[in-house]
């Protein structure tokens, strides 16, 4: 990412960020990061008073295999007082199943007004995508949902999904939707999107906690 408001934004492996909303409705800045330092942080702020995009991204990532198993993650904060508007984390509407096989156009791990983020706090969205030829159906709630990163303490579950069949490529996307207060500010950093193959991060290491209190629910 470099900072200010050009979009789309290049990706550190492959491909772009593309903005959700307005250029004037996002910006990359330098902030506080859940580190406790600065970095940069993608920031949708300014919103306009029509309900509708009002920041964050879509990313595609492709050469992926049907067959494996995904992990979405992305740390988020609400940097405002401000409760209007609804955040969203989620995949590839084109690729994309439910557990029980049912197509999905639209799929989100999660989404909910950002009123239940703990404002000026950073927390994450965790979310999982499983392989096609799994047959599991129960959503994976001992590790996806969102957590605060505070305490450790998961706030809201999340949906499990699967790969669709045959389908290589997915999508990282969150968003701040539905805003029309332009005090409304969400913070988004450090992205991310592993394969699930025993080398990705662990809860542990995402919420950075120690493991006696991770999970509490």
């Amino acid at each position: 990412w470099v900072a200010g408001n050009t979009f789309p934004q290049a990706a550190a492996f492959d491909g772009t960020f593309s903005a959700n909303g307005s250029s004037s409705e996002n910006t990359l800045a330098y902030k506080e990061i859940p580190s406790g330092g600065r970095g940069l942080v993608w920031v949708a702020e300014n919103n306009d008073s029509t309900s509708n995009a009002d920041g964050g991204w879509n990313k595609d990532i492709s050469n992926l295999s049907d067959d494996k198993a995904y992990i979405s993650i992305v740390y988020v904060k609400r940097a405002s007082s401000s409760t209007n508007g609804t955040f969203y984390h989620g995949c590839h509407g084109s690729h994309t199943l439910g557990l029980n096989g049912s197509a999905n156009t639209n799929p989100y791990f999660t989404h909910f007004g950002i009123g239940t983020l703990p404002q000026d706090v950073w927390c994450v969205s965790i979310g999982i995508i499983q392989a096609n030829n799994d047959s599991n159906t129960n959503s994976w709630n001992t590790l996806d949902g969102v957590y605060r990163l505070d305490t450790g303490v998961r706030i809201i579950d999340s949906t499990t999904f699967k790969m669709k069949d045959g389908s290589t490529t997915q999508r990282h996307r969150t968003y701040l939707y539905y805003s029309t207060d332009s005090n409304a500010e969400l913070h988004w950093y450090e992205p991310g999107f592993y394969e699930i193959n025993g080398q990705e991060p662990s809860l542990n290491e995402i919420l950075n906690r120690d493991d006696n209190i991770i999970g509490v629910k």
